[in-house]
């Protein structure tokens, strides 16, 4: 798992509560709850995968 201060930097937010589950990390921050999951495969196929999604 990143450690909080580099998911914080990164997405410029300040984490009050993170939670794993599942390969999924629920985090409560300054600007809302967010969802991330930490994928193994690079950008040509995370824009697929959204692509086929739909969203």
């Amino acid at each position: 798992m990143m450690r909080e201060f580099e998911i914080e930097r990164q997405f410029q937010i300040k984490i009050d509560v993170i939670k794993a589950n599942k390969g999924i990390y629920y985090l409560k921050t300054n600007k809302g709850e967010r969802c991330l999951k930490k994928i193994n495969y690079g950008p040509q196929k995370l824009l697929f995968v959204y692509g086929a999604k739909g969203i």
